[in-house]
C-alpha cells in the first residue's frame, strides 16, 4: 500500500468500508428496484499550500515528489476514478477563495491531464500575483534544466527569438507537466468522464467552507490584533490544501448530477450543500478546533461525507527538533533516522541543525538516531511528540526529556541540571520558576519567538524540540 508522509502533501488508503446489506423480494413484474453504487472513497492525496506559495497557484517544482507518490498511489488502485477539491483558509472574502481554491485544483487536474490549454487561461488569468506570468516560465525553464528561454526554444526545435510566446508557453508547458507527473491522465479517468468542458465532478474549487482547523474565538481575536497576520496564515496553513478522491473503480455519476459548481462559477452552488449550521461549524467556538477530532468544521455536507474518515483530513503534527553533540553544539547537515508506528525515515538537518518531519497524530513517541561526525558516532533519543500538560509529573519527565534530559536518570538530577544550565536557582524541584521556564521554551519554539539560549551542559542535551 502506498504510504507517503511529506512536508508538501500526503497520500494513503481510506480504512476499507463495511460492506452494507442489500435486501431483495420476488419481483411481481410490476417493479423497477434501482441499486445504485455509492460514491465511495478508496485513498486520497493531498498536496500542501507550501507546493505552490502563500496565494499562489501554480504547483512549484518541488511538488513532483508528491505527484509522484500520487502515481504510485494509482498504480495501487487501478481503475479508480478522480476527482480534485481544492480549499483555501477563511482569509479573505469567499468569492475570491473560491477563485483561488478552483485555480489551483485546476493547476493540479491540467499537470495530471497534460492540458496545456488550461494551463495557459491560467497563465493569463491568475498573473504575476499567484505565480504566473514571466515567474512561471523562469521556474519551468530551471526546473526543466534550461538557462533561459532561448536554449529551451533551440532544443526543442521552435523558433529561438528568446521570447515566451504562445506557441513556447505551450511546448514548455507540456514539458513542465510530464516532469512533474509523467504518466499523463485521460479525462475519462474522472469522475464526469470528461463529459463537461466545465470539468464537473473532475475538478472544483470549495473556497474556504471546509476548514481543518477553526481557532478558538480567543485566538480569532487576537489574530485580528495588528501585527498578527503572518502568525493567524502560518497557522491557518493547514486550511490551504488540495485533495484528490479515488473512488471504487467503477464508480459513474453523471455531470448534471455533481453537486459541485464548476470551478468558474460562484458559491451559491455549494451553499446548496450546506449543514444548516454551517456557518457555526465554520465560526469560532471557545476552543480550537480540528476535523479530526471533531468533526464539526466543515460547511458541506456533500464533502463531510466524502471525507469523514479520509486520512487527508487530519492535521499532521509537526517535529521539528535540533540536533546537537556531546558539547552541546548543533549539527548541521548531520545525517538521521527517525523511527514511529513501524514507520522509519530519515534524512540530513538543516542548515541550523533542525530535523523537520510531520507526523501521524496517532503517534505518541518516536525513536531518533543522529550522526555525531566530530565524535564518529551515532547517539540516540526517544522523543515525545504527545506531551501531555506540563503541571502533570509525566508532561514535565516528557518535556525535559525533549529537551536532553532522560527520563530513566532521577527526576532532581534532571530538574538541577536543567536549572543549572538554565540560569535558574537549584533546588532539584518544579518550582514555580523552573516551570515557567520550561514553559517560556516550548511557547518560544511553538510560536517561532527568538531561540532560547544555548549552554552547554556537562550532560548536553540532545535536542530542542518544536512543536
Amino acid at each position: 500500500m502506498p504510504d507517503t508522509d511529506m512536508i508538501g502533501g500526503f497520500a494513503e488508503d481510506h480504512p476499507a468500508s463495511e460492506p452494507f446489506p442489500v435486501f431483495v423480494s420476488t419481483a411481481t413484474g410490476k417493479e423497477k428496484n434501482v441499486l445504485r453504487m455509492e460514491l465511495i472513497p478508496v485513498a486520497c492525496w493531498k498536496l500542501n499550500d507550501v507546493r505552490f506559495g502563500f496565494g499562489a497557484s501554480f504547483p512549484l517544482p518541488a511538488s513532483k515528489s508528491e505527484f509522484m507518490a500520487l502515481e504510485e498511489l494509482r498504480r495501487a488502485h487501478p481503475g479508480a476514478p478522480l476527482s480534485v477539491f481544492g480549499h483555501a483558509d477563511p482569509v479573505d472574502d469567499e468569492g475570491y477563495n473560491k477563485t483561488l481554491s478552483g485555480r489551483r485544483a485546476e493547476a493540479v487536474y491540467a499537470v495530471l491531464t497534460g492540458d496545456t490549454g488550461r494551463l495557459e487561461r491560467l497563465y493569463k488569468t491568475a498573473g504575476e500575483s499567484e505565480g504566473w506570468g514571466g515567474e512561471c516560465v523562469r521556474t519551468m525553464l530551471g526546473a526543466l534544466g534550461y538557462e533561459d528561454t532561448r536554449s529551451f526554444q533551440a532544443g526543442n526545435g521552435l523558433s529561438a527569438d528568446g521570447q515566451a510566446g504562445p506557441a513556447t508557453r505551450e511546448r514548455l508547458f507540456g514539458c513542465y507537466a510530464a516532469y512533474l507527473f509523467p504518466a499523463r491522465l485521460g479525462k475519462g479517468e474522472f469522475l464526469g468522464k470528461g463529459a463537461d468542458e466545465g470539468g464537473k465532478g473532475a475538478v472544483q474549487g470549495c473556497s474556504e467552507f471546509n476548514p481543518v482547523r477553526v481557532f478558538s474565538a480567543e485566538e480569532d481575536a487576537e489574530f485580528k490584533k495588528a501585527g498578527k497576520a503572518e502568525k493567524r496564515d502560518e497557522e491557518n496553513g493547514v486550511n490551504r490544501r488540495v485533495v484528490v478522491l479515488l473512488f471504487r473503480p467503477g464508480s459513474e455519476i453523471a455531470a448534471a448530477k455533481w453537486p459541485c459548481p464548476r470551478v468558474s462559477e460562484g458559491v451559491a452552488g455549494c451553499k446548496k450543500r450546506f449543514w444548516s449550521n454551517a456557518a457555526e461549524r465554520r465560526g469560532p467556538q471557545a476552543a480550537r478546533r480540528e476535523y479530526a477530532e471533531t468533526k464539526d468544521t466543515f460547511g458541506c455536507r456533500f464533502y463531510d461525507r466524502l471525507t469523514a474518515v479520509s486520512p487527508c483530513e487530519r492535521v499532521r503534527p509537526l517535529l521539528r527538533i535540533r540536533l546537537h553533540d556531546s558539547l552541546g553544539r548543533t549539527l548541521p547537515g548531520a545525517p538521521y533516522t527517525l523511527r514511529y508506528g513501524g514507520r522509519e525515515s530519515g534524512g540530513v538537518a538543516d542548515a541550523e541543525g533542525f530535523v523537520t518531519e510531520p507526523l501521524d497524530p496517532s503517534v505518541e513517541l518516536c525513536q531518533l538516531r543522529w550522526a555525531d561526525g566530530e565524535a564518529a558516532a551515532w547517539r540516540e533519543m526517544t522523543v515525545y511528540t504527545r506531551l501531555l500538560a506540563a503541571d502533570g509529573e509525566d508532561g514535565l519527565r516528557r518535556r525535559l526529556q525533549n529537551l536532553g534530559y532522560p527520563m530513566e536518570r532521577e527526576a532532581g538530577f534532571n530538574l538541577r541540571c536543567f536549572q543549572a544550565h538554565r540560569g535558574l536557582q537549584i533546588t532539584g524541584e518544579a518550582d514555580a520558576a523552573t516551570r515557567e521556564k520550561l514553559a517560556a521554551i516550548y511557547l518560544a519554539a511553538r510560536d517561532d519567538f527568538e531561540e532560547p539560549e544555548e549552554v552547554a551542559p556537562a550532560t548536553a542535551p540532545a535536542g530542542e524540540q518544536r512543536t
